[in-house]
């Protein structure tokens, strides 16, 4: 089978570590962007569910309890943010931070960090929920359309569309797509969007590049992935079942030196049946 190698640009490159089982190597700057078919992206999907599974993350399945549980997952490791919501639930929920002072609320939180400010996010979001529709609940916005609930969710405090799109997928049944940094990382070294884009761009992007079946696990799978094979620093490229997919991937395992300036025949999704 023949080397394949980058279609990327050529340009200046930054020698890094990969990952254990690989030596430093040159490190692409960019990768090329080539949208995928509706095939490569359910078959990506495909073999991160194979390997990952979709397991649960903790997030929540009432709108409420999620809406809090996303805050404490930020900016802090998982075990922090299970602990934080565990001190949440000992006290009786969501609920029972309503008549709790804010100072106690952010002390209950220190162990996941940013603890104040997400506490004011925490309370103000509550109070504005009552105050819209007059009980500690989002049972009634079950009938909005995506567009009305996202919009809604959107504005309450520390809320943006990741925030909002996980309420509506982990706790509404609504197949959205949220884009964490996990996710991000994956589609841009696959190559299916440029880097750097804004979220609301990114977004957009991946709304018409993903069909609504795959979204909710190819965000869970992502993360997963994200976290042990495709990380921000030492990713272990030659350890990833979408690696023969992946832009940035087979720039890592079959690197060219830039005066070589070697380009790629072709790309293909690695079998994973």
């Amino acid at each position: 089978m023949a080397r394949p190698h980058s279609e990327a640009s050529t340009g200046s490159r930054q020698a890094v570590p990969v990952g254990p089982c690989l030596p430093p190597v040159a490190v692409p700057e960019r990768v090329s962007v080539r949208a995928p078919d509706p095939v490569t992206v359910a078959t990506v999907a495909a073999a991160l569910e194979d390997v990952h599974g979709t397991k649960d993350l903790g997030n929540k399945a009432d709108p409420v309890e999620e809406l809090v549980f996303i805050p404490l997952t930020r900016q802090t490791h998982r075990a922090n943010s299970l602990r934080s919501w565990a001190a949440i639930e000992a006290l009786g929920g969501p609920s029972a931070l309503l008549a709790m002072p804010e100072d106690e609320l952010a002390a209950l939180l220190k162990d996941g960090g940013f603890s104040r400010q997400k506490a004011g996010w925490i309370k103000r979001s509550l109070a504005i929920i009552v105050e819209r529709f007059g009980r500690l609940s989002l049972e009634d916005a079950r009938g909005w359309s995506d567009t009305e609930v996202e919009a809604f969710l959107c504005t309450l405090p520390g809320i943006k569309v990741k925030s909002a799109r996980c309420v509506m997928m982990y706790a509404m049944g609504r197949q959205v797509l949220p884009v964490d940094t996990h996710l991000r990382r994956l589609v841009e070294r696959l190559g299916w969007v440029p880097a750097g884009l804004s979220e609301q761009r990114i977004h957009a992007e991946l709304d018409r590049l993903v069909a609504p079946e795959l979204r909710h696990s190819l965000h869970v799978n992502a993360i997963w992935h994200g976290r042990a094979v495709c990380r921000a620093i030492r990713p272990r490229c030659r350890e990833c079942v979408v690696q023969r997919s992946c832009v940035y991937g087979m720039m890592i395992v079959y690197p060219s030196t830039p005066e070589q300036g070697a380009k790629p025949e072709r790309l293909w999704v690695m079998d994973h049946a």
